[in-house]
């Protein structure tokens, strides 16, 4: 079920789309020029607009990327990655992976955990790598190939690892407090090479 609803930012109004889902956290993300919320069903809609306001600066940043990006071409196809030169591309997907960094780090501040030391590189074998002992994660540039959902699911399953340093079953269920549908975000990997 989706529903477009509207709030303001300071003085500007903004529309979103609302996607209601059987999920335990809402979810925001800016696509293109395109507010989407993603929420359970029993979160009343208020709660979902104060949810939206509080994430002003967030979707400010995003949409004025957006703007720029649609003035310069897109990075959302193959063909528009190509015609990007290597530095403005890399520098790009450090940006969005970092952002998606900052989004998801207020879930695992609570265990105590500073925000790491952020490293990029190109991996032909992983998507991202954690060392806890240095405090630091490394994610992999060719992230920006895979569908979003997918690269949060990537720094979420590194910044866990500075909880449980292990794939064991108390590692996974801090991965699914924080992505419920982790296990559907991981499938979009498995066809996608880094």
């Amino acid at each position: 079920m989706e529903e477009i609803r509207t709030v303001y930012l300071g003085d500007s109004e903004i529309s979103y789309t609302l996607i209601r889902k059987k999920i335990k956290n809402m979810y925001l993300r800016v696509r293109d020029s395109s507010i989407i919320v993603t929420a359970n069903a029993r979160i009343p809609k208020k709660t979902v607009d104060l949810f939206v306001q509080s994430n002003e600066g967030y979707i400010r940043r995003h949409l004025t990327e957006a703007k720029r990006a649609a003035g310069q071409g897109s990075f959302t196809t193959e063909n528009e990655h190509e015609q990007m030169n290597e530095k403005a591309l890399r520098a790009y997907t450090e940006a969005l992976l970092l952002d998606i960094c900052k989004e998801y780090y207020p879930f695992f501040e609570p265990y105590g955990i500073a925000f790491p030391k952020v490293t990029f590189r190109h991996m032909t074998s992983r998507w991202g790598s954690c060392r806890p002992q240095k405090h630091a994660i490394t994610l992999n540039t060719a992230l920006i190939k895979v569908p979003r959902e997918a690269a949060e699911y990537v720094v979420v399953h590194e910044f866990a690892h500075f909880i449980y340093p292990d794939h064991s079953s108390r590692f996974y269920a801090v991965v699914a407090q924080v992505l419920p549908d982790w296990k559907e975000r991981r499938k979009l990997l498995r066809n996608i090479s880094p």
